[in-house]
């Protein structure tokens, strides 16, 4: 084994043990962790199913809308004919392209209701940085290009997952081209507050110290995410427009239960929402089970309330430790850097005194 790689192998040991140790030191000296409250049945009503329509034939067409920055590719699907309302369908959390929702677009538009997707800009998009004002402007142009290209003037958005953080700030914004807003699968809690309830939910039967040093370490991500803390509620109470969410009752990474106490006390109650039965968090599984109803919500936004089943599961959200300096992730990194360096710089002065002794042993020989 070579001095470099016996360099190489302490300093990564020594960087190991700091950082270790620093998240030991930062769960003990941590508050919270508490396991998330069952929270009561929401009871939702049976709901009434739209009416069957035939599906209708549909036309695609490719078109360009301008965005800071350059031009964003899009797919319109419409009913042949045309239509009275469309929607602009925005993709969820990943680099996901107009290509895979346009089977999504499809189905709209055969049910009478104009279809845009887009590629979803890449930057300003990573784990660390996310920048939903930007990526809702470039809703409010895919909406403002749906309309110069076609016509139809009350057109809304769909978001899909993380895409209900983007088109809550679309719907926010002053004169906002959005005349309805509906929420698939949306989080509606923060960033932070999902992850930590995905955590959580996967940790209920785990001693203390295990779920406070998760928490703890979710906790860390407000020093490394930009927008671990986006809160969905302000933007949509902010907003007039009509709101309709959907979730699949088996969805696992939302916590139902809570997302819609949150969205329902945000909208004073001017909320249509439907939980639907044997579908997870990825809707696309089985459009034909949702697809309809909210179609038909969308040719005509009115109403109120909770219909379909309840969710699996009736976890709230457990409250995020909050910070401290010994958490700081940041603070960590750098103590583990100045152990590996210090390891390297023991290493390297230790042979070279061992050389020297050689030498010098050499030398008087």
């Amino acid at each position: 084994m070579t001095l470099l790689t016996v360099k190489g192998v302490l300093a990564g040991v020594a960087a190991f043990t700091v950082s270790t140790i620093a998240t030991i030191a930062a769960t003990t000296l941590a508050t919270g962790g508490e396991p998330a409250a069952r929270l009561a049945p929401l009871r939702p009503d049976s709901g009434v199913e739209p009416p069957e329509s035939s599906p209708v034939a549909t036309t695609r067409s490719d078109l360009t809308f301008q965005v800071e920055g350059g031009n964003a590719d899009a797919t319109l699907v419409e009913p042949v004919g045309g239509a009275e309302v469309g929607v602009v369908v925005v993709a969820g959390a990943g680099g996901s392209g107009r290509r895979d929702l346009l089977p999504l677009a499809e189905q709209f538009a055969s049910r009478g209701v104009a279809a845009l997707t887009y590629d979803k800009r890449s930057d300003g998009y990573s784990f660390l940085r996310r920048d939903y004002p930007q990526l809702a402007d470039d809703v409010i142009a895919a909406a403002d290009g749906m309309r110069a290209s076609t016509g139809i003037d009350r057109i809304g958005a769909l978001g899909i997952s993380e895409g209900g953080w983007v088109i809550s700030e679309a719907a926010a914004r002053q004169n906002t081209p959005l005349a309805f807003v509906v929420l698939a699968s949306a989080p509606v809690v923060t960033p932070g507050e999902q992850s930590a309830w995905i955590v959580g939910s996967r940790l209920q039967a785990a001693p203390p110290f295990i779920r406070l040093a998760a928490a703890t370490m979710n906790g860390q991500g407000r020093f490394l995410l930009d927008y671990f803390d986006f809160d969905i509620r302000p933007r949509l109470a902010a907003a007039d427009t009509p709101v309709m969410a959907i979730w699949g009752a088996e969805d696992a990474i939302v916590p139902i239960n809570e997302a819609y106490r949150r969205l329902e006390a945000a909208l004073g109650g001017e909320l249509v929402a439907r939980i639907f039965p044997r579908l997870g968090h990825d809707l696309s599984a089985d459009v034909g089970v949702w697809l309809p109803a909210v179609a038909a919500w969308i040719r005509e936004p009115r109403g109120s309330g909770l219909s379909g089943v309840e969710p699996s599961s009736d976890l709230g959200v457990a409250p995020i430790p909050p910070l401290r300096w010994h958490s700081d992730p940041r603070l960590h990194l750098a103590v583990a850097i100045l152990a590996a360096l210090a390891t390297t710089f023991a290493v390297t002065h230790r042979s070279k005194r061992k050389a020297n002794m050689i030498n010098d042993k050499g030398a008087s020989g």
